[in-house]
């Protein structure tokens, strides 16, 4: 016995309703300076496509929280050596998370794409961007909105020192770290457990 298929119910919205709802959304004022938003791992790269993409979300996100204080967890790229234009776009987007905070300041958490042997780290960089604080080589400790958070960024590859990481002892409102979960894929060279925060 043949079954008839049916035939998916539609969304009656159409595209250009649900981004007037968005546009709607964006344009209310917005006061979000007590919050922390994480930016994880953007990876720009030289494709039109994927760049254009991430320009619209800069865009969307330092226009939709505006007063928010953004926390990028690193790879801004996928190379500690981009392309100028690459380079050019992922500095645009940093100095604009930088001017539509409240603190003027935005953070950034060296991770492992972002880091070369014979370069070193692109967070070298990084931080000579106007309202961009970079947390790299180190656990590094700062208060971002009256909140303590404990930064750990990925060690150029260096495992033994970032399995320490375990070893630190503290209480955090929050802990930014780029690495991997060791509840999540033990296995990995570069899991933590952070079992004493």
């Amino acid at each position: 016995m043949a079954t008839a298929k049916r035939t998916p119910k539609k969304d009656p919205t159409t595209l250009a309703q649900k981004l007037a709802i968005i546009d709607e959304a964006i344009s209310r004022p917005s006061d979000y300076t007590d919050h922390i938003i994480i930016h994880g791992d953007p990876h720009w790269k030289q494709s039109p496509i994927y760049r254009n993409g991430l320009v619209q979300l800069t865009t969307w996100m330092a226009e939709r929280y505006k007063g928010a204080t953004v926390i990028s967890t690193g790879d801004q790229t996928d190379t500690s050596g981009p392309d100028w234009d690459t380079f050019a776009l992922m500095a645009e987007s940093l100095k604009r998370f930088a001017k539509c905070s409240s603190e003027g300041k935005t953070y950034y958490l060296d991770g492992n794409h972002t880091q070369s042997r014979p370069k070193g780290s692109m967070s070298e960089g990084i931080k000579l961007l106007d309202g961009v604080v970079t947390a790299a080589h180190k656990p590094t400790e700062m208060t971002i909105v009256g909140k303590r958070v404990l930064f750990l960024p990925h060690l150029d590859w260096d495992y033994a020192s970032m399995r320490a990481y375990d070893e630190l002892e503290g209480e955090y409102d929050l802990v930014v770290l780029h690495a991997t979960p060791g509840w999540a894929v033990p296995s990995m060279a570069d899991a933590v457990y952070l079992p004493k925060i």
